[in-house]
């Protein structure tokens, strides 16, 4: 964006370079699937994609939102397979992989079969807890 000033018969003009708050700055969420089919006893896994733009170090919550209770995920790091619940940008990092693991029981109820399961992943700031004095 270029500001033009004019004053005193004098005409200046000025490049101002915008550029987002980092603390503000959540990570875009990109899925390669997002449409799969699994079979009773498997595991369906999901490749995430997170970019950050921002040259900070920040932590971020992870979440699977509206899955049915008997249906249990977790968040993979696909390098090391640790499970996480929470996920760190270095300073220098923009893209991190993340994969969540969608674990279908051998028992599930009769109307979960079959249908489709819409579930959401939520990248999050942590809540910051605060001690409490009783």
């Amino acid at each position: 964006m270029t500001v033009h000033i004019e004053y005193l018969e004098t005409v200046k003009e000025y490049d101002v370079f915008l550029r987002k708050e980092a603390s503000e700055d959540l990570p875009a969420l990109t899925a390669a699937q997002f449409d799969q089919h699994g079979d009773l006893g498997t595991t369906i896994r999901y490749n995430l994609q997170l970019e950050r733009l921002a040259k900070t170090e920040q932590t971020f919550a992870l979440r699977a939102l509206n899955l049915p209770e008997e249906i249990r995920f977790t968040f993979v790091e696909p390098k090391t397979s640790a499970h996480m619940t929470t996920l760190k940008f270095g300073s220098e990092e923009t893209i991190r992989n993340v994969d969540v693991e969608v674990s279908i029981p051998e028992k599930l109820d009769r109307k979960l079969i079959d249908a489709n399961v819409a579930f959401t992943v939520l990248v999050a700031r942590p809540p910051r807890w605060r001690p409490c004095m009783l």
